[in-house]
């Protein structure tokens, strides 16, 4: 499901994207503003904005951690009270290392027992979806078709907001197939099988 559309304005860009829940312990989104952000609430359509993205991931979406799978920017300084474990992965290259997997699901094994996980990579479709369904399945006992099934139902890949067409993420799924993206698709769930069996 859908918690909120939001403003990601990092890297020099300014698009929309989503924050989504394919299980109730895990939000998965893009990149945390450095500053300030603007959502909208799905569940009742209002505009809303807060002067520290970190602390709305934290106070209003009821996160307490943060595993980061960019490595275009760390989240390192932009605010308190959730752990932070980074263990990106490059974008759009297809390249899974087995060690980083199982240090990131390590990381989250420990860390979702806190509560509520926030996962992202830039733009929240790719290699944050990839690592959220590593954490499906190795630290929340989702069997390979149940956490498929959770990605697939956590966030209609295709949707219109404001009459804007809005994809899950730049590497869109619009068919909802593994394997229509460069990542998040079979080569980054086959990585995760194997780093994790």
């Amino acid at each position: 499901m859908i918690i909120e559309l939001y403003r990601n304005r990092t890297l020099g860009r300014d698009i929309v994207l989503s924050r989504w829940s394919p299980h109730p312990s895990i939000i998965v989104g893009g990149s945390i503003n450095t500053y300030g952000v603007e959502f909208c609430s799905t569940s009742d359509g209002t505009m809303s904005s807060h002067p520290n993205d970190w602390r709305h991931i934290r106070d209003d979406l009821d996160c307490r951690s943060v595993l980061n799978m960019e490595i275009e920017q760390t989240d390192v300084g932009k605010g308190p009270g959730m752990a932070l474990g980074e263990f990106g992965f490059l974008d759009n290259s297809g390249v899974y290392p087995a060690d980083r997997i199982r240090d990131a699901v390590a990381w989250a094994s420990r860390e979702i027992a806190r509560g509520r996980m926030y996962i992202h990579c830039f733009a929240g479709g790719g290699r944050s979806a990839t690592l959220a369904y590593a954490v499906l399945r190795a630290c929340l006992g989702k069997s390979r078709t149940e956490a498929t099934q959770a990605i697939r139902d956590g966030k209609p890949w295709r949707f219109e907001w404001n009459g804007s067409l809005i994809y899950g993420s730049i590497t869109e799924w619009p068919t909802l197939q593994w394997g229509d993206a460069p990542l998040g698709s079979a080569a980054g769930v086959a990585a995760v099988e194997a780093a994790i069996a």
